[in-house]
């Protein structure tokens, strides 16, 4: 809805960075890693992108997963394409996190799921007031204290049991995880961004065009 009117056409993972959409620059860098075997799990506008694969050198099962399913829906859709262990991606998000190094601490924890978690920088200005109102001091967009959830996920696959038909991935697998103390987070203090906006896809393309782009890590 935020990246209207150009999402009514393709679906959000379809919209370009350079030369290739962002869904692309994700697998790319994943390939970078060593894993490239991917299960895409599609709804709106689905045959865009399974046009778009058709014929390019992936290894990629492309899986109908419903237009109005939750994320824990799709995953529970594709369970049976699932290895024991595996990775999760939004299909919006960039990020410079070692994949490899946040497998390797999900399987040192044990947990069934583990979150990448960097520090979001805030998109406003911050204001620390006393209690009259008066402004003792202002932070243009700092970078926050609290990590968030950004995406690239390691799971294991028993994760999914713990599933409820209805429920978003957020909302309900996340936090009956955590409850379980089942839910891990990886820190991550390089770059992350999520492309929400019309701003967003602007400044990742501003990032990809002058050479900056800090998830670019395969080779043309």
């Amino acid at each position: 809805m935020r990246m209207r009117p150009q999402t009514e056409y393709v679906p959000k993972p379809m919209m370009a960075i350079g030369n290739a959409p962002i869904l692309e620059h994700i697998m790319r860098y994943f390939s970078a890693f060593g894993h490239d075997e991917f299960i895409l799990c599609l709804g709106y506008r689905k045959e865009l992108i399974e046009e778009y694969f058709r014929g390019k050198p992936w290894n990629v099962k492309l899986v109908d997963t419903g237009e109005n399913a939750s994320k824990s829906e799709r995953l529970a859709k594709v369970a049976h394409l699932l290895k024991e262990e595996f990775f999760v991606s939004y299909g919006d998000d960039l990020c410079t996190v070692d994949l490899n190094a946040l497998l390797a601490y999900h399987k040192k924890t044990g947990a069934l799921m583990t979150v990448t978690a960097p520090k979001m920088t805030s998109p406003y200005g911050i204001l620390e007031l006393e209690g009259s109102g008066k402004v003792l001091a202002f932070k243009e967009k700092p970078v926050l204290t609290h990590r968030i959830n950004g995406g690239f996920l390691a799971m294991k696959k028993s994760a999914l049991s713990f599933i409820t038909p209805g429920e978003d991935l957020e909302s309900g697998l996340m936090q009956r995880l955590a409850s379980e103390g089942k839910l891990y987070a990886f820190p991550h203090n390089g770059f992350w961004a999520s492309m929400n906006t019309h701003q967003d896809n602007i400044m990742l393309n501003e990032l990809w065009n002058s050479g900056k782009a800090e998830w670019k890590i395969w080779k043309d």
